[in-house]
């Protein structure tokens, strides 16, 4: 088995995770901007809400922020060299 070396401490880790944090609040809040404004929709956060509505909610929120958020990981966690 090959042996890994891991760059970077605790410190990186936790700006890795707070830069993520932010990344997918500024995402969450963009994604509502253009729902909203570009698309002249309400959020489908009540009851009357069709089905079809939330699910496209869904599904456009967590890949953006899903994207958002794997982006800054990628960009500021450790890294780990194999030997």
């Amino acid at each position: 088995m090959a042996k890994t070396e891991r760059s970077g401490g605790m410190a990186q880790k936790l700006l890795a995770l707070g830069l993520s944090a932010l990344a997918a609040k500024l995402t969450l809040m963009a994604v509502e901007k253009f729902w909203t404004k570009g698309l002249h929709k309400p959020l489908p956060d009540d009851d009357e809400a069709s089905m079809a509505n939330k699910m496209a909610w869904m599904g456009v929120t967590a890949a953006a922020v899903g994207m958002a958020r794997e982006m800054v990981r990628e960009l500021t966690a450790p890294t780990v060299k194999e030997e």
